[in-house]
């Protein structure tokens, strides 16, 4: 009688805002060549050209049965099955956060962002209070905005129950655009400071992220009310 082979385990990952995605193809092909694992990859875009430019590489490779490319917009793409790792690698400006919140809502274990141009947040800073020194000058409220909305968004994601660390990937000499966001669900939500930290950030610069509106129907710990003294 032959030995049952064990059963290689499956990973379901998704890559928002794919593009040509060379990332999706190089993850797979390292995961399965060095985890002993089998890489099912959802690709979505919103360019159709793209999205079958990345049908045809998979078909080319054989993985056509275990990587789909689909054509939509994020924030309305309802996947099959949920995924255990979702990924966004340069996705501009609230298409991370939406990228974000498809992980949270679907229950990714794992989710690596790197966000690349972030305008929303500089819309919503005012340029008067006590930060008024920093926020007249363009370019240090363009540069502060990129800091602040990369800091709401791991401190939303601690708050809603992940492990968040913000870290450099690359070298700044490859790209400005080097930051990459980390979160690993671990199955509890925030602790009351993490909750603290998150409105302290909103009570400090007098705005409201995109992530915190777009999450509050199914986290509603992240609706600030003012404090009225």
């Amino acid at each position: 009688v032959c030995a049952s082979q064990e059963q290689v385990p499956s990973i379901t990952v998704v890559d928002v805002g794919c593009g040509k995605a060379y990332l999706s193809f190089a993850v797979k092909g390292y995961l399965e060549a060095t985890r002993n694992v089998t890489i099912n990859f959802i690709g979505i875009d919103r360019n159709p050209n793209v999205i079958q430019s990345c049908c045809r590489m998979a078909e080319s490779l054989g993985w056509n049965d275990s990587m789909t490319f689909v054509a939509e917009d994020i924030a309305t793409f309802k996947p099959q099955t949920n995924p255990d790792i979702v990924l966004s690698l340069h996705a501009c400006d609230t298409a991370t956060d939406e990228a974000l919140a498809f992980g949270v809502e679907h229950g990714a274990k794992l989710i690596l962002s790197a966000p690349c141009c972030q305008h929303e947040l500089q819309k919503t800073i005012g340029s008067n209070g006590k930060n008024k020194a920093i926020l007249r000058n363009g370019i240090l409220k363009e540069r502060l905005a990129d800091i602040l909305t990369d800091a709401f968004r791991a401190q939303i994601l601690r708050a809603i129950g992940y492990r968040t660390s913000v870290f450099e990937f690359i070298e700044p000499e490859a790209t400005a655009r080097n930051i990459m966001i980390r979160a690993i669900r671990i199955n509890r939500h925030g602790t009351g400071m993490a909750i603290d930290e998150y409105r302290d950030l909103i009570d400090d610069w007098g705005c409201v992220p995109y992530l915190a509106t777009r999450l509050l129907k199914t986290h509603p710990e992240l609706e600030y009310k003012q404090d009225p003294n």
